[in-house]
């Protein structure tokens, strides 16, 4: 699992780094938004795995999650 999680982390950089190369032009403003939004949302999930909560904790979190984003449209 741990190998995972490192994987993770380096994904979610990589993707971060990405977004901020994507964000530099106005043509490729989308491309940068959609790399930074899956480079957060992987080194959060890398994070959660790391911490090795429950399963009902991460259900939790994930309904918690949903009722926000769709409180925040």
């Amino acid at each position: 699992m741990a190998g995972l999680v490192q994987a993770g982390y380096l994904a979610s950089s990589l993707l971060c780094i990405g977004s901020l190369s994507g964000l530099a032009s106005q043509a490729t403003a989308r491309q940068g938004n959609i790399l930074g939004v899956l480079g957060v949302g992987s080194g959060i999930l890398a994070s959660l795995a790391a911490v090795g909560f429950p399963v009902e904790v991460l259900m939790q979190f994930g309904m918690v999650a949903s009722v926000g984003g769709i409180l925040g449209k």
